[in-house]
């Protein structure tokens, strides 16, 4: 039996077997991606009426993002601005997150809040 196996090592015959074996040890190696799940969503209840103070001025077309955290109990903690500035607008909007509650959660979720100040016309 020794010789059978030193001649089927050296034979054309056992090279497709050969190569199966490799294939299907190595596809066992495949690194598989952990499942995850996405954050639960947030489903916000209530919030106060964003004020701009009067000589506080949006950029047009600029999108102002507020990062903060929705606690388990619906409150908002943390809130900062994602560009670091600290001009009125940004200012603002992060005094008007904390005035955001949330419907309760299992666990603090971060949450990013983009807002843009868009100007109606009517046109004729």
């Amino acid at each position: 039996m020794t010789a059978r196996i030193a001649r089927c090592g050296a034979s054309k015959h056992c090279r497709p077997l050969v190569l199966a074996v490799i294939v299907l040890t190595s596809a066992g190696c495949v690194a598989v991606r952990p499942v995850t799940s996405p954050p639960p969503p947030v489903q916000l209840l209530d919030a106060a009426e964003l004020t701009l103070p009067d000589n506080c001025v949006a950029t047009p077309g600029a999108v102002y993002r507020t990062l903060f955290e929705v606690q388990p109990d619906g409150r908002v903690s943390a809130p900062r601005s994602e560009s670091g500035d600290d001009g009125c607008v940004q200012q603002a909007l992060r005094d008007w997150v904390i005035t955001f509650s949330y419907a309760p959660l299992d666990a603090p979720t971060p949450v990013a809040f983009d807002w843009m100040a868009v100007t109606a016309s009517r046109s004729r």
